[in-house]
Parts: structure tokens; C-alpha cells; sequence
């Protein structure tokens, strides 16, 4: 007798289906993760492409721009057009000090003369200071005595005897100071102000030739000194 299972068969061949339908989807798992791999490696490939095209044009950019420094900054960095300076030459960075006075001799422009220095200092020169005590006026001449005035009254407003001495009446030992019409003349004047006989001032300007002696015509600074 013969019997036959077909139930058995049944489950048989499902089996072999199953497994048959497992090693395609296997397959087809591997298949997939080729292309995904393949699809990345390919974008990793595009994306190399890219960098080296960015290089390339980054090192055309360096050649086109020479002057552009590794902080990429530009502007020029050679300083070889910049002149050298000389620390030792103070000239070449410090402002010279200036200073009125004598340039020939180095005189302190500060410095104040006597009458008799200033009468017999053959090399003096530039402006300077002489100081001394007001003696008199005088108009003209000083070889003429009538053009002398040494007491009150005084009638003579435009000019100044300067002594080394209050009581000076030796008119070889004084010196003659101009004076202008304005604030000068108004401060000294002996018609104005008797007072100032005997007081002590300072002028400064330029030895000069003025009423046949030494003295100074126009003085540019003045002052008491007592």
C-alpha cells in the first residue's frame, strides 16, 4: 500500500521556498549596501575634486597677489624704502633748541650787561641785555653839555641816560636809550616821571651809534630792575 504524505510535501516545499526567498533578500541587502557604498565613495570623490579645484584657485590668487602676506593680509611688507635713522644723530628725530642772543658767540640771551661792558666790548653782538641806573636825558648830542639834563626840571622826553652808577656825571661813562613815542616812553620818561631818576632798568636790542655815543635806538624789550 501506498500512502502519501502531502501535508509533509507541503511543509517541504515551503521550506525550500523560504529559503530560497532569505537568500534573495540576502542578495538583495548586498546589492544595496554596494550602491550606498559606491554612491559615498563617489560623493567623497566629488568633493576631493572640489578642495583641489579650491587649492588650485587659492594659488593662482597668491600668484596673481605676490604682495600678500601669510596672515593674509596685503599691503606692501618690504621696508627697504624707508630711510634708515641714526640713533646717534639727534638731528635726524629731536627739534633743535632754539635760543635767541649772539649765534656768533653763544651768548646766554638772559644775560645782563653792565654800561661799561657794553661801552667797551669790542665783540659784542646780536641783542642783549644792559642794565644800569636812569642818570639824565639828552637831545642831539651828547659833545654838547646845553643838550644834557641830569636834574629836574626836565624838558627832554625822548631819550634816557643809562649809568653804572646813580650819581654818574662823567658823560663818557653813560650809554643812550631811545625812546619812541608809546608805552616806552610813557614807562621812562623823565617829564612825565621826575621819580624815575636813580631807579634801576634793563633794555634789550642792538648796540648802535645813537646821539654821538653808544647806546640803543628802538629797544625790543625793557623793564625795572630795581
Amino acid at each position: 500500500m501506498l500512502l502519501v504524505c502531502f501535508s509533509c510535501e507541503k511543509v517541504v516545499i515551503a521550506d525550500e521556498d523560504l529559503k530560497k526567498q532569505e537568500q534573495t533578500d540576502k542578495s538583495s541587502s548586498g546589492d544595496s549596501s554596494d550602491d550606498k557604498s559606491g554612491g559615498k565613495s563617489g560623493d567623497e570623490g566629488s568633493a576631493g575634486g572640489k578642495d583641489s579645484d579650491a587649492d588650485k584657485d587659492g594659488d593662482d590668487q597668491n600668484k596673481d597677489n605676490p604682495t600678500t602676506d601669510k596672515d593674509g593680509e596685503g599691503g606692501n611688507t618690504d621696508d627697504s624704502d624707508w630711510p634708515e635713522v641714526d640713533p646717534s644723530d639727534k638731528d635726524s628725530y629731536e627739534e633743535k633748541d632754539i635760543t635767541d642772543g649772539d649765534k656768533d658767540t653763544g651768548e646766554d640771551p638772559e644775560t645782563r650787561h653792565t654800561v661799561a661792558y657794553f661801552l667797551t666790548e669790542p665783540n659784542l653782538g646780536g641783542g642783549v641785555w644792559v642794565v644800569g641806573y636812569i642818570v639824565g636825558a639828552c637831545k642831539n648830542s651828547v659833545n654838547n653839555p646845553e643838550n644834557i639834563e641830569l636834574k629836574q626840571p626836565f624838558t627832554i622826553a625822548t631819550s634816557l641816560l643809562l649809568a653804572d652808577n646813580p650819581n654818574e656825571t662823567d658823560v663818557k661813562k653813560m650809554i643812550t636809550i631811545q625812546l619812541l613815542k608809546g608805552p616806552i616812553r610813557d614807562k621812562f620818561n623823565l617829564v612825565s616821571h621826575p621819580e624815575n631818576l636813580h631807579r634801576r632798568a634793563e633794555f634789550f636790542g642792538y648796540r648802535e651809534d645813537y646821539l654821538k655815543t653808544k647806546g640803543i635806538e628802538n629797544p625790543d624789550s625793557y623793564g625795572w630792575a630795581d
